[in-house]
């Protein structure tokens, strides 16, 4: 589930005061899909028109109405007003033609609508000035184009957020396609390239048959009237998770069959275990609402590890199931949910945050309090990483979401899916009274599908953005992550500059007179000269003759063997060097 971010600005912080209007946010784009600028389509939608205002070479833009980058010429477009809405961008046709419900296309498998058959993405955005304003990629919905977005100052990069700038769309799609390999109903979560579409889709094996796909359902997404084919998250009979916490309220939302106090703010106490029976049960209370019982059934618990808002029973109300209404009873579910999907359930891995209140207890001792910092007893720990969950805490892959899982490693825009947990994937842009330090300016990154193609300068503009003239973060002997390589060696390896990595990796192999090592290269390197250096003191260094064979060449990277003769040398030392 992604939250809105109409609903995030209210619940994270409240409706704010007006301030004097603003020029603007400036959005530019970088197009590094590879495909000309009339192939990227761009659509202002997800909202009405009373909520949009924006402009480019002074005339002003609709919503609901397709675009390409080549109307826009290179030129920003001004966003004075775009609350709570989307800007959906498409490869090889708009979105809007054919559509029953233009502005708001379809993702699903089994939709009618013909943007389904499209390949396209979308970014999440409010902006209103005087009000506290963001932007998100709605990563968890599915994946489809690998994007990134920054936000600017003067120019000057603040903050990104985006997909891997060094792992080929391919892969991606591969890993995922992988979970529901052999599932009957695998077609409920991939949706296949038709028509028009087929040149813009990702080529996949799907079954051991490559097929093109334009996108990748995630489990919370699938359709609830179709099976999901995702293998379940187990959830053990006896399994206990303690959960507690402090529910923000949202006024006297009362319905016919929960009191008004269910939305009033107060703390919550209760335990989660699974009955004989399969039933989840969570027993315990509100501070306001008092002791109850929630039991979601059975048959619901598989598809409802997979959403935030599974229907559930009150023992106050007996056998009326309830959805999801933003209440006190929905806050406790979606953070026993949420544990169940990181893995933290049962776990006895020791807490590896290094507060004295927590550092080193067994995780699945905790309560939700501790694991998610937000309760007074605990203070405000670290967030958990990714790299501390998922497979951290849980051997056995079924213990944990494993969508969540990969995904987590490719990108740091997804909400895994549960935003207020683990991660908060948002880029600010304005925040009242801050104006003359806060944000302006966004640029959205569309990345090729295959970095290996990028040229240097085009992988500088696309892991550097604006900060691409600032030498020091993007000169070729800049390393700006400190991980001990320079800019010109992470491209040539096909690492991350901003990122830091364990250094060079390599495996290597000894014998007399010869030494060998294997490593992995970016296929695509081009205009670099990379040489063999050797040193016997690592003071000085130079180059020497090696051998170099090409092992494979497989989705953009290129696995070699380097080869010297050390002729008897009893001390000598060797490096990669990249040159212009």
């Amino acid at each position: 589930m992604i939250l809105s971010l109409n609903a995030w600005c209210r619940s994270v912080w409240g409706l704010a005061m007006v301030s004097p209007a603003l020029a603007g946010v400036d959005l530019t784009f970088d197009n590094l899909s590879g495909l000309p600028p009339a192939e990227v389509h761009v659509m202002f939608g997800g909202m009405s028109t009373a909520d949009f205002s924006g402009t480019c070479h002074g005339q002003a833009l609709e919503v609901k109405r397709d675009y390409t980058l080549a109307d826009f010429g290179g030129q920003p477009v001004t966003i004075s007003r775009l609350w709570g809405g989307k800007i959906f961008i498409s490869y090889g046709a708009g979105l809007i033609a054919g559509s029953p419900h233009p502005g708001y296309p379809d993702f699903q498998p089994l939709s009618g609508d013909p943007a389904t058959k499209v390949r396209w993405d979308k970014i999440e955005l409010s902006y209103w000035d005087g009000h506290h304003s963001g932007v998100n990629l709605s990563a968890a919905d599915f994946y489809s184009i690998p994007m990134a977005v920054t936000t600017t100052r003067a120019g000057a990069p603040v903050k990104s957020i985006g997909w891997s700038k060094v792992t080929p769309s391919r892969t991606v799609y591969r890993r995922l396609v992988e979970l529901t390999d052999g599932s009957a109903t695998q077609s409920n979560c991939l949706v296949e390239a038709a028509g028009t579409a087929i040149p813009y889709g990702v080529s996949v094996p799907v079954n051991g048959v490559e097929k093109k796909l334009v996108r990748i359902i995630s489990p919370a997404n699938v359709r609830l009237d179709q099976p999901n084919p995702y293998p379940a998250i187990a959830v053990p009979v006896g399994s206990t998770a303690w959960i507690t916490g402090t529910y923000g309220g949202v006024g006297g939302n009362a319905t016919a069959t929960l009191p008004g106090i269910a939305y009033a703010w107060q703390t919550y106490d209760f335990t989660s275990r699974v009955a004989a029976n399969g039933d989840l049960m969570l027993t315990g209370s509100g501070s306001l609402t008092g002791n109850v019982v929630l039991t979601v059934k059975a048959g619901d618990v598989a598809q409802g590890m997979y959403s935030s808002a599974p229907p559930y029973y009150l023992s106050s109300t007996g056998s009326l199931a309830h959805d999801n209404t933003n209440c006190v009873y929905d806050a406790v579910l979606s953070d026993v949910i949420a544990a169940y999907n990181l893995g933290l359930v049962s776990t006895t891995t020791p807490d590896p945050r290094p507060q004295a209140n927590v550092s080193g207890l067994p995780m699945g001792t905790m309560t939700s309090d501790a694991w998610f910092s937000r309760g007074p007893q605990y203070g405000l720990n670290p967030q958990l990483k990714p790299a501390w969950l998922f497979g951290f805490l849980q051997a056995d892959p079924a213990r944990y979401n494993r969508y969540a899982s990969y995904l987590s490693s490719v990108t740091d825009a997804y909400s895994f899916p549960y935003t207020d947990k683990t991660a908060a994937p948002f880029l600010e842009l304005l925040t009242p009274g801050q104006e003359a330090t806060a944000p302006t300016g966004m640029t959205i990154t569309l990345l090729p599908d295959d970095p290996s193609t990028l040229t240097y300068e085009g992988w500088k503009t696309a892991h550097f953005g604006a900060a691409v003239a600032t030498p020091a973060t993007s000169g070729d002997l800049a390393d700006p992550d400190g991980d001990g390589l320079e800019n010109l060696l992470e491209y040539v390896l096909g690492t991350d500059p901003l990122v830091a990595g364990p250094g060079f990796a390599a495996s290597s192999y000894f014998s007399s007179g010869t030494v060998e090592w294997t490593c992995d290269l970016n296929a695509g390197a081009t205009g670099i000269q990379v040489s063999v250096e050797g040193s016997a003191d690592l003071q000085t260094w130079t180059d020497v003759a090696a051998e170099c064979a090409v092992l494979s060449n497989q989705d953009g990277v290129k696995k070699v063997k380097f080869t010297v003769r050390t002729g008897g040398a009893l001390r000598q030392m060797f490096r990669l060097k990249a040159r212009r």
